[in-house]
């Protein structure tokens, strides 16, 4: 029995990087997981709050996701914008096998 601590951000961090190094998906899933790791990073690092100074971390947001997942920064940014699409605009894509599944 293995017995981890964490929040239930980090626990869907952890289920995302493993459907990411070990699912078959789509293009638009795969968008989706980055989108949603990018998501959930960015509000861990708005709950930890600004480094005294007012200035922002270095790391976080795409660039952080990018360097997280060892993806490229523009395959992250390119995520964000397909997982941003309207979903009757994914669920028209995926019925055309538009979704990258092929």
């Amino acid at each position: 029995m293995v017995v981890a601590e964490g929040t239930e951000t980090d626990f869907r961090l952890w289920e995302i990087a493993e459907n990411l190094h070990r699912a078959e998906l789509t293009v638009q899933e795969r968008s989706d997981h980055i989108a949603e790791w990018v998501r959930l990073t960015a509000e861990k690092v708005a709950q930890v709050g600004p480094p005294t100074g007012g200035a922002q971390p270095g790391e976080q947001g795409i660039r952080k996701a990018a360097k997280d997942l060892g993806v490229k920064r523009q395959e992250a940014q390119r995520a964000v914008k397909i997982a941003s699409i309207a979903p009757e605009a994914k669920d028209a894509a995926r019925e055309a096998g538009l979704d990258g599944s092929s």
